[in-house]
């Protein structure tokens, strides 16, 4: 309807100026019957002509907004024709968004089932965890052998690595079994159990705290393998570590006031600045260049040891019983050996081999001694053994 009466009036619009030209040639002038010279047209053909070009104007500019009405709707169209062309994929689009929701519900809802179904699990797992650690207490506290040595078995069970989270509590318990042995052949078990507990938790241990403080005091612990192990500042005080193995051990500042260290195989290990006063270090081996200087082993029955090529500068010896040790290349300077007991052994083993033993100090009918010794070798042209 609209397009029909924009035709309409661009017709009418092209035809108007015709119309005025022809309306203006028909007109007929009004008769004279003299002749007159030319005159301006009177104001009312001019306000005609204004009239007209108002009309005139008036025309193009509703048609000049009928073809933007035009343009527009053809716009329009050209829209939804475009909306009309994508509609499908809009609705697939979001039929997809609307089932990933769904699915990522279900996902969410099933993780939640599973983390709740593990936390579960593993509350029970403590629970029963600690009803069989209650018993295991009880069991490694029996005065028959055969029940500490079942007990003994279920905590090794407790030492495997899907068991980890056990460890520290299986190890604590081992060390407080150990402290009241039954000698009787549950001790070894445990002391089996406890050597394999040991290699497992004290490196982790350490690792979540450097400064760790181990106490193995009063620990019966005897043939023990804890070699290499980092045993740092541990107190090992009165602890029964006989025929123990401990090659290169950290046993740095140790205290172990009367341990038994008798026949320990301690080949270079760490003592350093380590506490060792009245220990047993009968026929004990710290050789291979252990490192003992600054140790105080004041008092200690060392009979029988054996120190060759140990560091023992300024380490403590004092009233401490030597007979039968060997020092042969070990380092002795600004050793104390005040009140020491030597046989004839130990000092020819001083003047014939050890190094730097003139820097240390010895009672002076000891030093008299190692010097008759060095002036014998010495011309013997040979070591005394």
């Amino acid at each position: 309807m609209r397009v029909h009466l924009m035709i309409s009036l661009v017709v009418a619009a092209a035809a108007g100026p015709f119309l005025a030209v022809g309306g203006a040639l028909g007109q007929t002038p009004a008769p004279s019957s003299t002749a007159s010279p030319a005159v301006t047209a009177p104001p009312t053909s001019t306000a005609a002509a204004g009239g007209e070009d108002l009309d005139r104007k008036k025309l193009e500019a509703e048609i000049a907004k009928l073809a933007e009405e035009k343009e527009k709707l053809s716009d329009d169209h050209g829209t939804l024709a475009d909306i009309a062309r994508i509609a499908p994929f809009v609705t697939a689009i979001v039929g997809l968004c609307a089932l990933f929701g769904t699915l990522w519900k279900q996902i969410e809802e099933t993780g939640r089932a599973k983390a709740d179904e593990v936390e579960q699990r593993k509350k029970d797992r403590l629970q029963r965890f600690d009803e069989q650690f209650d018993q295991m207490v009880t069991q490694l506290g029996s005065t028959d052998p055969a029940i500490r040595a079942a007990a003994t078995t279920r905590v090794a069970s407790f030492l495997k690595p899907d068991q980890q989270e056990f460890h520290e509590q299986v190890f604590l318990l081992l060390i407080t079994a150990l402290r009241y042995p039954r000698g009787d052949v549950g001790d070894k078990i445990v002391a089996r159990t406890f050597q394999r507990a040991a290699h497992a938790q004290i490196p982790v241990l350490r690792g979540e705290t450097s400064d760790l403080q181990l106490d193995f005091s009063h620990c019966s612990i005897g043939r023990v393998d804890l070699s290499g192990l980092d045993l740092r500042g541990a107190d090992i005080g009165f602890a029964d570590m006989h025929g123990a193995r401990l090659v290169k051990t950290n046993l740095r500042r140790v205290a172990g006031y009367g341990v038994d260290l008798s026949g320990a195989t301690l080949t270079g290990a760490d003592l350093l600045e380590a506490r060792l006063l009245e220990a047993k270090l009968v026929r004990a081996r710290l050789t291979g260049g252990a490192n003992l200087v600054s140790a105080k082993l004041k008092r200690a029955d060392a009979r029988g040891a054996h120190f060759l090529q140990a560091q023992l500068q300024e380490a403590h010896f004092e009233d401490a019983d030597l007979r039968g040790a060997r020092f042969e290349q070990a380092n002795l300077n600004n050793a104390y050996f005040e009140g020491a007991t030597f046989d004839d052994s130990a000092l020819a083993s001083i003047a014939g081999g050890a190094v730097h033993w003139r820097e240390a100090r010895f009672d002076a009918t000891v030093r008299e001694k190692l010097e008759q010794l060095s002036s014998a070798a010495k011309k013997k042209g040979a070591r005394p053994h």
